[in-house]
């Protein structure tokens, strides 16, 4: 049976996460956003938090998030009136939290215009005192002598596409690149922090797809690592409007 898959939409002020003395056990958000967004979501809807997602500041001192979800707003809220702490629900009240239904309607030959923001990496297993251990890099690190970085980048998300038999794409622009700093946490009882240093890309392009059980498999689901930190959210549009 296919899932349903929701977009949801909705604005946080961004002094909660600033604020002091806070019950919550994320970082601020100066330490990587889409950490402390991460924490956020799961703090409000649990299990229906929206993953994959993409955030953006307003100028009125709101972060705008965007995601995918399993349920609509109406079930997102009655769980964060259940169990979020009251301050974080009534960000939620007023109207701010909106949802639509996605349908499956996408067919093979379709062609759609995206935007999508990725962390494009590349994981391989290395030999460390005699264990097996697998690391996590730029995947523009092993290419530099060879490629320029918009290449590697490109060539990187278009495997991607190709790999998930979704849809193949007919024209792709970078759009911006950036370094940023990302913060996780070790499994287990003590849960210790680090930090790591990525590369943040956005794309534009249009797709064609090829099978469109799979690109709504790919909506949901999200493109690349990182996807419950802000990254990955496939956002499609006419072809024409880009």
């Amino acid at each position: 049976m296919q899932r349903s898959l929701h977009m949801v939409q909705m604005k946080i002020a961004t002094k909660l996460l600033f604020r002091e003395n806070r019950s919550y056990s994320y970082p601020r958000i100066e330490a990587d956003p889409g950490y402390a967004l991460h924490c956020l979501l799961a703090e409000l809807f649990g299990e229906h938090s929206p993953k994959p997602f993409s955030m953006e500041s307003s100028m009125g001192g709101e972060v705008i998030i965007s995601g995918y979800a399993p349920a609509a707003a109406s079930a997102l809220l009655e769980h964060a009136q259940l169990f979020a702490g009251p301050d974080l629900f009534a960000a939620l009240e007023g109207g701010s939290l909106l949802s639509k239904e996605l349908p499956n309607v996408f067919r093979p030959g379709m062609r759609l215009g995206f935007r999508v923001r990725v962390c494009p990496v590349v994981r391989k297993e290395v030999e460390v005192n005699g264990k097996t251990r697998v690391i996590e890099s730029d995947a523009y690190r092993d290419k530099a002598s060879l490629s320029s970085r918009e290449e590697v980048y490109s060539d990187w998300l278009q495997k991607r596409f190709a790999a998930s038999g979704a849809a193949e794409i007919n024209s792709l622009k970078l759009c911006s690149y950036t370094s940023v700093r990302l913060l996780r946490r070790t499994q287990g009882n003590e849960r210790c922090s680090h930090t790591l240093q990525r590369p943040a890309c956005v794309f534009e392009g249009v797709l064609t797809v090829c099978d469109g059980d799979r690109f709504f498999e790919l909506l949901c689901s999200g493109i690349g690592r990182h996807k419950a930190f802000g990254f990955g959210m496939l956002l499609i549009r006419p072809a024409g409007k880009l």
